[in-house]
C-alpha cells in the first residue's frame, strides 16, 4: 500500500511549467478572442435561419398532429352515431313488443 502511495505522490508531485509556456496560453487566448468576434458578427445571421427551420418544423409537425386529431375525432363520432343508432334501434324493438303485449289482450278482450 505504501509503494501504491509513494507512486501516486511522484506522479502528481508539483512541476514547474515548459519554458514559454505563459506566452503561448497568452498567445491562444488572444487568438481566440479574434475568432469569436468574427463569429460574433455572423452568429446572428445562423441563429436566424436556426430559428426560421425550427419555427417551420414546429408548424409543420403541430398541422399534422392536428390533422390526425382531428380524424381520430371523426372516427370516434362515427363510432358514437352508430352505437346511438344502434342502442334507438334496439329501444324501437322493445318498445314494439311492449306495445304488442299490451295491445294485444286488449284486441282480444274487445272480441
Amino acid at each position: 500500500m505504501k509503494d501504491t502511495e509513494e507512486i501516486l505522490r511522484q506522479v502528481i508531485k508539483r512541476a514547474d511549467p515548459p519554458e514559454g509556456f505563459a506566452d503561448r496560453v497568452i498567445s491562444l487566448i488572444e487568438s481566440e478572442k479574434r475568432n469569436v468576434s468574427s463569429q460574433a458578427r455572423h452568429s446572428w445571421f445562423w441563429s436566424a435561419r436556426g430559428l426560421a427551420a425550427a419555427a417551420a418544423v414546429t408548424i409543420v409537425t403541430g398541422a399534422g398532429f392536428y390533422g390526425l386529431n382531428e380524424r381520430r375525432i371523426e372516427r370516434e363520432g362515427l363510432r358514437a352515431r352508430q352505437e346511438v343508432l344502434l342502442a334507438l334501434s334496439i329501444a324501437s324493438e322493445k318498445t314494439s313488443v311492449a306495445r304488442e303485449a299490451v295491445i294485444r289482450p286488449l284486441d282480444e278482450a274487445a272480441r
